[in-house]
C-alpha cells in the first residue's frame, strides 16, 4: 500500500491538484468547512439523492428517473444514480457485472501465452478501473462514446476467453 502511495504521488502531488482543493474548500474553521458553490450544490444533491434512495431502497424509482427525483438535476455520481434508479437489487447486479468483467480480464491473463492478449487484458482492467473511479463524480456510464467501446472490448475479451477454452478442450481431446 505504501509503495502504491509513493508510486501515485506524482499524480496527487501536482500543484494543480492542490489548487483545485483550495478552490473547492474555501475556508476551514474549527467547527465547519465552507465549500465553493459547485461543491456545496453537489453535496446537497447527494444528500437528497440518498434520501430518495432510502425511501425506495429495494427496487429504486425506475430507469432514467434521477433528474425527476432530484428536481431536474443530475446526481453527479453514477453510483448514486444507479442506487436511486435501480435500488439495492439493481446496484447489486451492477456490482456483480463489474466483478465478472474484471474476472474475465484476469482469466484472459491467466489462460493466454500471447503477449498481445495479456496486454489487452491488462489495458482493459486498467481502463475499467479508471472509468469506475470517474463514476464517483460523474455519470460516466451514460455516455455512449465511452460505453460503446467498453462493451465492444468486453465482448472481444469474452470471445478470446471462449476461444482459448475451446482451444484447450481441443488439445485435451487430442491428447487422450
Amino acid at each position: 500500500m505504501v509503495l502504491l502511495f509513493v508510486f501515485l504521488s506524482p499524480i496527487y502531488m501536482q500543484s494543480a491538484v492542490f489548487e483545485r482543493i483550495t478552490l473547492t474548500v474555501q475556508t476551514i474553521k474549527p467547527t465547519t468547512i465552507v465549500f465553493d458553490e459547485s461543491s456545496a450544490i453537489r453535496l446537497e444533491l447527494w444528500q437528497r439523492g440518498l434520501k430518495v434512495f432510502f425511501d425506495n431502497f429495494i427496487i429504486g424509482t425506475g430507469y432514467w428517473t434521477t433528474r425527476w427525483a432530484l428536481g431536474g438535476y443530475e446526481a453527479h455520481s453514477q453510483y448514486l444514480a444507479l442506487l436511486i434508479e435501480t435500488g439495492i437489487i439493481g446496484f447489486s447486479v451492477f456490482c456483480w457485472l463489474v466483478v465478472r468483467m474484471f474476472k474475465n480480464a484476469l482469466n484472459l491473463l491467466r489462460k493466454t501465452k500471447s503477449d498481445f492478449l495479456k496486454s489487452v487484458g491488462i489495458g482493459y482492467a486498467a481502463g475499467l478501473t479508471a472509468i469506475l473511479i470517474t463514476c464517483f463524480f460523474s455519470e460516466t456510464l451514460e455516455s455512449f462514446r465511452l460505453v460503446g467501446p467498453l462493451w465492444f472490448v468486453t465482448g472481444l475479451i469474452t470471445s478470446a476467453n471462449r476461444l482459448l477454452s475451446k482451444e484447450k478442450e481441443d488439445v485435451d481431446i487430442d491428447s487422450s
